[in-house]
């Protein structure tokens, strides 16, 4: 894998973890939203059934009137209850963009570190090579510096036979 793919794959995977971690927050605000509605539906029936008791203790209620207050219940509970699965399944989608979120950020971290390591390396390598030359260099004027000194004592070069070994 060549450096530039690399970073175009690091690049991708955070895209993607940035993508599932906005997804995961639109699933938890939903979930958030559920509940509160949920939450409404329960407050208003209890604040129904609360004044239906208030006016039955005080009065007698005509059978159309306790009809209405029995249909209106069971449509409210058949509204609490489908709320509830409403509740349950933003609560799994939640869970499931975690997961993906969690995912992502694995596979992003990991190529950061790949790419990291890599790069280090890469560095290392630069390092070692520049060291060997400089190595080398040191070893090529040091084994030219007998010949430089009997260049200038005595004007020849004992070293003709050596050609990296020139006097100057």
């Amino acid at each position: 894998m060549t450096p530039s793919t690399l970073v175009i794959l690091l690049a991708h995977a955070e895209h993607q973890r940035d993508q599932a971690l906005v997804r995961r927050g639109q699933a938890d605000q939903a979930l958030s939203q559920a509940q509160q509605q949920q939450a409404r539906l329960i407050a208003d029936q209890r604040r129904h059934e609360n004044r239906w008791f208030a006016v039955g203790r005080q009065q007698p209620v005509a059978a159309p009137l306790l009809q209405v207050h029995q249909a209106w219940s069971r449509r409210q509970r058949e509204a609490i209850d489908q709320q509830a699965a409403q509740v349950d399944q933003a609560r799994q989608t939640l869970l499931k963009c975690q997961a993906d979120a969690l995912d992502a950020e694995r596979h992003a971290a990991t190529l950061t570190r790949l790419h990291q390591h890599r790069a280090e390396t890469h560095r290392l390598q630069q390092q070692r090579q520049s060291q060997r030359q400089s190595q080398r260099q040191a070893d090529e004027r040091a084994a030219r510096a007998p010949c430089t000194r009997f260049v200038a004592l005595f004007g020849t070069s004992p070293c003709g036979a050596f050609p990296n070994n020139r006097a100057p």
